[in-house]
């Protein structure tokens, strides 16, 4: 392992051996790598529409209850559902992005992806 290390040149050309030599599935590692950064933007792109979304409705549910429309409980409502289910969410995402091969790819994508969404 040292000699790999032994310059930075040749460790570049270690990690492009690798990723130009290996296969996943069967397949150049490069198109699973491709695969996961679309599905990255995808995601960002997503997670900034449901983003505007959810200030579009916190702000109607801000005029609802300026008007009496909706109560305080529906506040303590969604709170409830936030502190049952917010945790398996957070648990469950994890799960998904720590078995994601190549996981760098798809949060590079998904940055992009909010940024550009």
């Amino acid at each position: 392992m040292s000699s790999i290390l032994s310059s930075s040149g040749e460790l570049w050309d270690f990690i492009i051996d690798i990723i130009a030599g290996e296969t996943v599935f069967g397949l150049p590692t490069g198109i699973p790598m491709i695969v996961i950064f679309i599905i990255g933007i995808v995601l960002g792109v997503l997670l900034w529409k449901m983003l505007k979304m959810a200030i579009i409705l916190t702000i109607l549910v801000g005029i609802g209850m300026y008007f009496g429309v909706v109560g305080s409980g529906f506040i303590g409502d969604v709170r409830a559902l936030l502190l049952n289910y917010g945790p398996q969410a957070i648990q469950l995402a994890a799960l998904v992005i720590g078995i994601l091969p190549l996981g760098l790819g798809i949060a590079v994508g998904f940055v992009i992806g909010l940024l550009k969404g």
